[in-house]
């Protein structure tokens, strides 16, 4: 299982967290919602994550009747959201869930969730913010802040909530989906420069280049919305990645992991052993007598390199040899 404290290392040493966003893509079903965690499995997510809520405390029925209704349906039990959890750890993979009420915070305390993550429609919900802020400093789990909606000022006051408690940001435009010219990869930079955190994606986009091209701005977890049925009417499975698109993002990313480093240029024992057969030497291009002067004709530079250094070249134009150099011999 992906070790949370990874998120904060560096260089080669960090690891990027992989969620699968099932959100309400189970539709209020168990079995489906099993699935679903069973498939990201095998696709390679390091962690499910589902939006947990009683629909009266989260949604207004008389405002938004329609809403409601859509919430209401696919509503999931606290007893369903155990059992799910219980599934997703047989599965080595970990379990953790949006609370969109303080109920379902407390449930997901109840049940030592690792990760705590605040949606970007709760940014601003300052009084559910210090609830979670003052679980994390008597529990340790970590929280993940969604950034949608707001600007730097307010993403500084979310995150001021959390000085003494873990603490993830997501770079996310809450458009669903979001459209390529209006995401700015380089805020990923940004958000770790300016509040020194752990930083990351949550990509609303119909493809997986940004997710992947998000890994070298330095982002430390990706969150993809994932469906095992894009034909699906309901819930957010039109903008959720199949089981073939998330596997090939996971691939990609893990490949990119590898290459990122700590910006220091390493010449590798490969290259150190064939450095002599890589590089230019210089080479007499004719016979040259004893005395005579060499000129620019009279160098080849030809591999294999191990002779007189080439930063050396212009010093020897014009210069006198000592003794008779064979054509093709190395000067």
């Amino acid at each position: 299982m992906f070790n949370i404290k990874d998120i904060f290392a560096h260089g080669k040493e960090r690891k990027t967290f992989i969620t699968a966003e099932i959100g309400i893509n189970h539709e209020g079903n168990l079995d489906f919602a099993k699935k679903l965690i069973e498939k990201a499995a095998e696709c390679g997510a390091d962690a499910v994550k589902f939006q947990i809520y009683k629909t009266e405390k989260f949604y207004n029925p008389e405002l938004s009747p329609e809403a409601y209704a859509l919430f209401k349906s696919f509503e999931l039990s606290y007893d369903s959201f155990y059992k799910l959890s219980e599934f997703a750890r047989s599965l080595d993979i970990i379990f953790y869930g949006t609370p969109l009420d303080p109920d379902s915070l407390q449930f997901l305390l109840s049940i030592n969730s690792s990760i705590i993550k605040i949606a970007s429609s709760d940014i601003t919900n300052e009084p559910f913010l210090y609830q979670v802020s003052q679980e994390a400093i008597k529990k340790g789990f970590l929280t993940i802040i969604s950034t949608g909606f707001v600007d730097i000022p307010g993403i500084k006051r979310a995150v001021s909530f959390f000085k003494k408690s873990p603490l993830a940001i997501l770079y996310c435009v809450s458009q669903y989906p979001a459209k390529e010219e209006f995401i700015d990869l380089n805020f990923i930079k940004v958000l770790i420069k300016k509040f020194h955190l752990p930083a990351g994606f949550s990509d609303h986009t119909s493809d997986i280049y940004l997710s992947i091209g998000a890994i070298p701005c330095g982002a430390s977890l990706i969150e993809r919305h994932f469906t095992i049925d894009n034909a699906r009417e309901f819930a957010d499975h039109k903008i959720s990645l199949s089981p073939d698109k998330f596997k090939e993002m996971v691939h990609a990313i893990r490949i990119l992991e590898k290459s990122l480093g700590e910006g220091k240029k390493l010449i590798t024992e490969y290259e150190r052993e064939i450095t002599p057969l890589s590089m230019r030497s210089m080479y007499a291009s004719r016979l040259i007598q004893k005395n005579e002067v060499i000129k620019r004709d009279d160098i080849l530079l030809l591999r294999p390199g191990s002779g007189i250094s080439l930063s050396c070249y212009k010093k020897l134009l014009n210069t006198r040899v000592k003794s008779q150099i064979e054509k093709y011999e190395k000067i």
